[in-house]
């Protein structure tokens, strides 16, 4: 797979200085970002480097994510918001070694949270219910269309956003 298409955007590293230009996102599994400023400087940033970036209208944060199974060691990775609000999400999205097969999970948490839970988007809806069941409880329409199996991967992004933003209209 190859770059993305240029756009404009900012990059703020960890110690919260910026840098404005235009953005190429590179989408291996390693991650990188590589930036032209106006006055023609060039830079290449991994994840370690940057707290987040926009690329367009698009925000991308950076997460420590799980090595290969079984393994306890993490490294950091670029990762799109798609859903802010009481139940936050993101998408993690590189391409697998074997076959350049480009591979996605979404991650999900409650708002204030540390800890992400992964979902791989070939998970079972088991998982996805016992994930997202104890993040909408306090709605009980939203718990009981999580229930009855409707909500499945394909539709779940769709769902988090409309929890989120029937949440924040309530008083």
């Amino acid at each position: 797979m190859s770059t993305t298409a240029a756009q404009q955007g900012t990059c703020v590293l960890r110690d919260s200085s910026r840098v404005t230009g235009r953005l190429w996102l590179t989408p291996t599994k390693a991650g990188e970002l590589l930036v032209k400023t106006e006055d023609d400087q060039q830079f290449n940033y991994t994840p370690a480097q940057l707290a987040y970036f926009t690329f367009g209208t698009a925000k991308y944060i950076t997460i420590d994510f799980p090595n290969e199974k079984g393994s306890p060691a993490t490294r950091p990775v670029f990762a799109q918001v798609v859903a802010t609000g009481k139940i936050e999400a993101i998408r993690y999205s590189f391409v697998r070694n074997v076959g350049g097969l480009l591979v996605s999970t979404l991650l999900v948490r409650p708002i204030g949270s540390s800890a992400w839970t992964s979902l791989p988007e070939n998970g079972g809806l088991k998982q996805l219910r016992e994930v997202v069941g104890p993040l909408v409880a306090d709605q009980p329409s939203f718990a009981r269309v999580l229930v009855s199996g409707r909500i499945n991967y394909d539709n779940l992004l769709e769902y988090i956003v409309s929890y989120n933003g029937y949440v924040a209209k309530q008083p």
